[in-house]
């Protein structure tokens, strides 16, 4: 069993104390807002009385509000090594927190490709909905991108990658072979990326042409016209969400592919270590993006939150003011 010391040392510099100041509240503040407001979306989606919260594809955001959750804690411990200068001298610990925070932005990811997958077919293929798609095939790939994560992401410590490592002196993404981080970047935003853009084209292609159609005829009587067997109010619904995961698909790209270029170069030549400082808040940031958008772009979730909110502020100024017992007096 491999051994490891951690040392401790929380003197810092007269000259950068006041920058690491600013920079350590500025990350704290980063990882309490992801933490809270993904919480709070996570704990309406749950407890919500909505029944569109129990939509299949609400499984899929469930998981995907879930691994944001995890990613600002784990990310949160890489804070408390960097600023609290606590020195790691052994590569599996290094390579396992890694992994951790590799393996929770895979199921974001994977989330997100999921929901694209119910939207593809919801939209695409609506008469052949109901037979694909099922609560049980919600949790099977729930479970799936889960497990699939873990497995990419723990590959390096499968494989004993850390027995490999030669003069292992500080904990950095350094500490990953080239072969993986390349396999990682394809896995984890490439393909997924390219499936997502792929199924949406096609998606917002005929969702648009059958949505224009319906609104040039005159409908009798307001009836609804059908995509298959789909309502056109449901069918603009659907729409939204789907926009709505387009948009987190490029904030995806926008945060994530600076890492992926930044985190190649680096292990290829060793170069631009010093922008994994700045490129990493930014693909972390990614977490803090996607519960804004879904409080912006779903009115009832908005709206359920603000209530659950009220409701628990409520309770408590009603806990707060003791009742008089008047035979006392």
């Amino acid at each position: 069993m491999a051994s490891f010391n951690v040392s401790v040392n929380f003197t810092v510099s007269p000259v950068t104390e006041n920058f690491k100041y600013i920079a350590l509240m500025g990350r704290l503040i980063l990882m309490s807002s992801i933490f809270f407001l993904n919480t709070l979306v996570l704990v309406t989606l749950v407890r919500g009385r909505h029944a569109e919260f129990s939509d299949i594809k609400y499984w899929f955001l469930r998981s995907h509000v879930f691994s944001d959750i995890f990613v600002s804690l784990i990310f949160s411990a890489f804070v408390v090594l960097k600023y609290g200068q606590i020195n790691i001298d052994v590569s599996y610990l290094c390579l396992l927190m890694h992994s951790l925070l590799m393996s929770s932005n895979q199921v974001s990811a994977m989330s997100l490709l999921f929901v694209s997958v119910d939207q593809y077919i919801a939209i695409v293929h609506p008469l052949r909905y109901n037979r694909l798609v099922s609560e049980l095939s919600a949790k099977v790939a729930v479970s799936f991108s889960w497990l699939f994560s873990a497995i990419v992401a723990f590959l390096p410590l499968i494989i004993r990658w850390d027995q490999r490592v030669d003069h292992f002196t500080e904990c950095s993404v350094s500490v990953f072979p080239l072969a993986y981080v390349v396999f990682w970047g394809i896995v984890q935003l490439y393909i997924p990326c390219v499936l997502m853009v792929t199924m949406y084209a096609q998606v917002l292609v005929v969702a648009h042409r059958h949505i224009r159609q319906n609104q040039m005829e005159v409908q009798p009587q307001n009836v609804d016209v059908h995509l298959g067997s789909m309502p056109l109010s449901i069918l603009k619904a659907e729409v939204k969400v789907a926009v709505t995961v387009v948009i987190m698909l490029v904030v995806l790209m926008v945060c994530w592919l600076p890492f992926n270029i930044v985190l190649t170069m680096n292990v290829h030549s060793g170069r631009m270590l010093h922008l994994i400082a700045v490129v990493g808040p930014l693909a972390v940031t990614n977490s803090l993006f996607n519960p804004i958008l879904y409080l912006i772009r779903f009115a009832k979730l908005r709206k359920s939150c603000i209530g659950m909110i009220r409701f628990k502020c409520c309770n408590k100024f009603q806990s707060a003011v003791l009742p008089i017992n008047l035979d006392v007096m």
